[in-house]
């Protein structure tokens, strides 16, 4: 292998160990598992290590597998939140306040089948 590929393949290996290690680890706060016990809405807190509020995230997954994919909704400063599943496929998020930065309407479960609609209630928004 010519030095010129071995120099390319390094860099590669040094940019993805840069983005995983710059990666702020998370932990998990709930899990909420629908009606049906087939997904579970998963209540994640990000660790930013920064002096700026704590972002919290919503995902879907399959029923007791790891949160994965992108988030349904994401925020900080969230006070009283509750997920409330209407149905098999039909999610309710509500929260007293939050400062939302992504909300999906409707979400496809990572290695699944299942479309999940997905409502919002936010009593106070903060801008």
């Amino acid at each position: 292998m010519s030095l010129m590929k071995w120099k390319g393949q390094i860099f590669t290996l040094g940019a993805l160990m840069t983005l995983v290690a710059c990666s702020p680890p998370s932990h998990e706060l709930d899990r909420s598992p629908n009606l049906s016990r087939t997904i579970d809405a998963v209540t994640v807190e990000r660790d930013t290590e920064a002096t700026v509020a704590t972002p919290t995230e919503i995902y879907l997954s399959l029923h007791n597998h790891k949160a994965s994919g992108s988030p349904v909704f994401r925020a900080d400063k969230v006070e009283g939140l509750q997920l409330q599943w209407l149905s098999p496929t039909r999610l309710l998020i509500r929260a007293q306040a939050a400062r939302v930065f992504l909300r999906e309407s409707s979400c496809r479960v990572t290695d699944s089948s299942f479309d999940v609609g997905v409502k919002y209630e936010i009593a106070h928004p903060i801008p």
